[in-house]
């Protein structure tokens, strides 16, 4: 996932920059594809030049206590950094990637504006509220302020595309070139989902004011990359993906669950993206998939204080049964030249007040994501002639590797009855060069006679903690294999650990109905070089 300036230098650079070949591992190719031209079309109508201030990484404060191998990222990061600076302090920048979350003021909106939408009510000590505003207000209608010392209401929603309107009448400072406001009202023209502008109306102690806030989710992009681990070169054949693309019916930003109903109905279709197609040792290709919008949870002002679920039932009950009432306003609260005297945000009916108060609260998640543009999923690609598919997106099986030394950690040899032989595979547990770095890895495997070998063969010291293979029987559904050996069936911080010259043997019963002419051995743990050098 490329976030924050990342974005930014990929629209500019059509890739990654040279000075993270070190620490990306060698030359990666960047495949032109739908997101990554939707990406530079949006750098070309959004991008402006900004400060990007004097740093972009978190810095270790005390360089003392590092250990060799983060002293030496952190020495890698500061010169990625210095070199980036300079570009971004020349270069176009979309804010929209940077920048999230914007403030307006209560009273540059109508009470119109509050009392039409389906708000969520929280608050604090609300029957505190209720009990004083009875005492202070005539016998059909009671006020309660927003905000108070020791008590507060908000308010939370989501925004529609009247509402954007809405703003920008109101602060068309706010839809500036390059802004993120002016982004999301263009790529939303033709509709905005309902989650992907939440809204909140509360009182802010430090400005001493009522004020809306809107959270604007980040512009990040997602990207496959494809690595040649082996030590000859392989040919890359064709592409076979599925694409959505915005138009007629399909919104140009969706919600991953809409985008993946168009994704499951949509056929497949091929292409030779890689005009080299031969890949070298160590060769990367990255294959831009989609642009997504997520929320920016760091500086996410936090889920509203609220009542709990049965506080505000008493306290609607309470409403309820005082039939004199007729209206609840809700008034600002703070200092405010154009409102000099207690003005109400809005005034609404006892039963839309109840509804407010009842109603679950929005919030934003992290897991929340909105898709924007064009979006691929990549199926399989033919490399060497055969097609090897592309196992589903799983957080929990990536890595980003990263330093300067070496290390190829334990290979996994198969048995082949035909030439009763042991055939070398490759390496497994890839990249996870240390306990931090500890992680599952998968390597597929043709004609699985159902016998492995694990063998260290280098400098290194092997910790694996799970093992097992994964396959399919004949009719589609999937089979999982455990191995013969208990030490290896689950993922217990047990460890079967290799040093160099050891091997091990590992068996696996295969069931009848599975299909053995291709399954994935998957395994989860890690390594560390003997001597203990950081290694990639």
């Amino acid at each position: 996932m490329l976030k924050g300036h990342a974005v930014n230098t990929f629209a500019n650079e059509k890739g990654l920059p040279a000075e993270l070949d070190p620490a990306f591992g060698g030359a990666a190719h960047v495949l032109a594809t739908r997101p990554l031209i939707a990406l530079t079309e949006l750098m070309t109508k959004f991008g402006r030049l900004s400060y990007v201030g004097d740093r972009l990484f978190y810095h270790g404060s005390d360089v003392a206590e590092m250990t060799p191998e983060t002293q030496r990222r952190e020495a890698a990061l500061k010169k990625i950094e210095q070199s980036q600076l300079k570009k971004l302090g020349t270069t176009p920048s979309l804010s929209v990637a940077t920048r999230s979350g914007a403030r307006f003021s209560a009273s540059q909106f109508t009470s119109e504006f509050f009392a039409n939408h389906s708000w969520c009510l929280g608050a604090t000590r609300l029957d505190e509220q209720l009990t004083k505003a009875a005492k202070s207000s005539g016998r059909d209608r009671i006020a309660i302020p927003i905000g108070s010392f020791d008590s507060s209401i908000t308010l939370t929603g989501n925004a529609t595309r009247a509402d954007l309107e809405t703003i920008r009448r109101a602060d068309p400072d706010s839809f500036k070139d390059g802004s993120p406001m002016k982004f999301y009202a263009d790529v939303c023209r033709s509709g905005l989902p309902e989650s992907l502008l939440p809204l909140s109306v509360k009182y802010d102690e430090c400005g001493n004011s009522t004020e809306v806030n809107m959270e604007t989710p980040l512009l990040q992009m997602r990207v496959l990359v494809l690595e040649n681990i082996t030590n000859k070169p392989v040919e890359v054949g064709q592409f076979h993906f599925r694409l959505v693309n915005p138009g007629r019916d399909v919104l140009a930003v969706r919600t991953r669950a809409e985008n993946d109903r168009l994704l499951a109905s949509t056929t497949s279709d091929s292409g030779g993206w890689y005009q080299p197609h031969v890949l070298k040792p160590g060769e990367k290709v990255i294959v831009p998939l989609e642009l997504l919008l997520k929320p920016d949870t760091a500086n996410s002002p936090g889920t509203p204080a609220e009542t709990p679920r049965a506080n505000r039932r008493a306290c609607a009950n309470r409403l309820l049964a005082d039939r004199e009432l007729q209206t609840v306003a809700i008034m600002y609260e703070g200092k405010d030249p154009q409102r000099p005297r207690p003005t109400s945000l809005m005034t609404v009916a006892k039963q839309k007040f109840i509804d407010m108060l009842l109603r679950e609260p929005v919030r934003s998640l992290e897991t929340d994501e909105f898709v924007y543009g064009p979006s691929i999923v990549l199926d399989s690609i033919d490399v060497d002639g055969p097609k090897y598919a592309i196992e589903p997106f799983d957080p929990m099986n990536i890595a980003y590797f990263s330093g300067y030394g070496e290390g190829s950690c334990p290979f996994l040899y198969c048995w082949r009855n035909a030439d009763e032989d042991w055939v070398k595979k490759g390496t497994i547990l890839t990249g996870r060069s240390s306990k931090a770095l500890e992680g599952t890895t998968t390597i597929e495997v043709t004609n699985f006679d159902g016998i492995v070998k694990l063998a260290e063969e280098e400098d290194e010291i092997s910790y694996v903690d799970q093992l097992f293979v994964r396959g399919t029987s004949v009719t589609g559904e999937t089979i999982v294999v455990p191995p013969s050996i208990d030490l290896l069936n689950q993922k217990d911080h047990r460890y079967l650990v290799l040093t160099r010259g050891k091997m091990t043997e590992v068996r696996f019963q295969i069931p009848k109905g599975m299909r053995r002419d291709r399954v994935k051995i998957v395994a989860s743990g890690y390594f560390e070089l003997a001597a203990g050098e950081p290694s990639c």
